[in-house]
């Protein structure tokens, strides 16, 4: 398979899924660029007390017991492909589950999930559960910046995935996450960098309709294979259609009146 000229980064989410997925298990599985420093971050997260995971994470102590439970056990932990073990606003939206062989392949060369645990993560790459964020600042040098860590690996994996001709990255990750890559650098290779937008009723969408659209920006990628922004500009899921009037040559806007109506609940 060729490289792309078009790729996307994404946010990883909160919440995770790690049941059976038997499109994901014959699309086939890959591994982590990063899987040392995984496993160095993986060692530091297991000497944290509950107590101090909690407050590390900023959750309940049920979550916080959680992950004790899950760093105590991660050499044993069963993993899961990325794109299928992710499951928040976006990945519900994005919805591997339901794509096909070759539409998750063609995802594996477009997207890079920017992780605070496992750094550049390709869609089939096997990940193991766990709860930590890129912005996590309380445990020691030099995991207090994680975006800092991860820069390097990830910025020199995503410029590495790229063919020929004209480059373009699409960044539908959070300012979080996105910060783990080093854009100077990235435009210094000549790649377009071009931010994704969402707007709703004539004005910015809510975050979660923002999470929501950078899913299915994804899918859309996903299920057409682009590989420009011509071929992006097709995006029409959910309502959106590219609005031209107020992008720029670094943001592309999505625009639609108004969110669609949720689904009703099946009745028995």
């Amino acid at each position: 398979m060729s490289k792309p000229r078009l790729q996307l980064i994404l946010s990883p989410a909160k919440t995770m899924c790690f049941d059976p997925c038997a499109v994901a298990d014959k699309a086939g599985t890959s591994e982590a660029v990063g899987l040392q420093r995984v496993d160095e971050l993986a060692s530091v997260m297991a000497k944290q007390s509950k107590a101090q995971l909690k407050d590390c994470l900023g959750v309940s102590d049920a979550i916080a017991s959680e992950n004790y439970d899950r760093f105590q056990g991660w050499a044993s932990a069963e993993p899961r492909q990325a794109v299928v073990a992710y499951s928040g606003f976006a990945y519900a939206k994005l919805d591997a589950r339901t794509l096909t062989e070759d539409q998750l392949r063609v995802g594996q060369k477009r997207l890079l999930i920017l992780s605070g645990m496992w750094g550049p993560v390709r869609p089939l790459d096997q990940i193991k559960p766990y709860r930590l964020e890129m912005a996590c600042k309380k445990l020691a040098p030099p995991y207090n910046k994680l975006a800092l860590y991860w820069r390097d690996l990830s910025t020199e994996t995503l410029l590495e995935g790229y063919g020929s001709g004209d480059r373009v990255l699409v960044n539908v990750a959070s300012d979080e996450y996105a910060s783990a890559i080093d854009f100077a650098a990235v435009k210094k290779a000549g790649v377009r960098v071009v931010k994704v937008d969402f707007w709703q009723g004539g004005k910015k969408a809510p975050t979660v309709h923002l999470k929501h659209g950078r899913g299915l920006v994804a899918r859309y990628v996903f299920t057409h294979d682009c590989d420009s922004l011509d071929a992006l500009k097709g995006f029409d899921l959910e309502g959106y259609e590219y609005d031209g009037e107020h992008s720029s040559d670094d943001v592309m806007v999505f625009a639609r009146e108004s969110a669609p109506p949720k689904k009703k609940a099946r009745t028995k």
